[in-house]
């Protein structure tokens, strides 16, 4: 059986069709988030005075986050020895920058005629009272679930 020249202009025109078609059909296209439904990282304070979070369990529960600041408890008998009152975190690692803070809080405390509350922080840890991060409000929200005590507020 012999193809004529009409037979094979039709087979050429259906093998151009499905190759168009092949090449041209809209694939499953991904769907994107649409404007205001993008969570953004924001600039956070988290308020951790009604929680027992301290030096010493502080990186388990925020390793995860971008820190930028602690601010510990010091008692108001104190207070006016400590010339900062909050701790910028200045290194990438988490733990490295808690024990810069212990060490600086606890040679503070150190020189203080208040020995019980140096011996406490040494072997309990530094109680923190807020934590300034950088964070989506989903990962606030899920601590927050672990943790209703802990509250947070956007900061600007």
């Amino acid at each position: 059986m012999l193809i004529t020249g009409d037979g094979m202009k039709k087979i050429f025109l259906i093998i151009t069709f499905f190759l168009l078609f092949f090449f041209f059909y809209p694939q499953k296209q991904e769907t994107l988030k649409t404007f205001g439904e993008i969570e953004d990282y924001h600039l956070y304070e988290v308020h951790l005075e009604e929680e027992n979070i301290r030096t010493t369990n502080f990186i388990d529960l925020f390793s995860s986050f971008e820190i930028l600041s602690i601010t510990p408890y010091i008692n108001p008998l104190y207070e006016k020895k400590f010339l900062k009152k909050e701790y910028l975190f200045q290194k990438e690692q988490i733990d490295q920058n808690i024990k810069d803070f212990t060490k600086k809080y606890l040679e503070t405390l150190k020189n203080l005629p208040y020995q019980g509350d140096y011996i406490i922080a040494y072997t309990e840890g530094i109680k923190l009272i807020s934590v300034k991060l950088y964070a989506k409000e989903s990962e606030l929200e899920h601590l927050t679930q672990k943790y209703p005590s802990i509250t947070y507020e956007e900061n600007s």
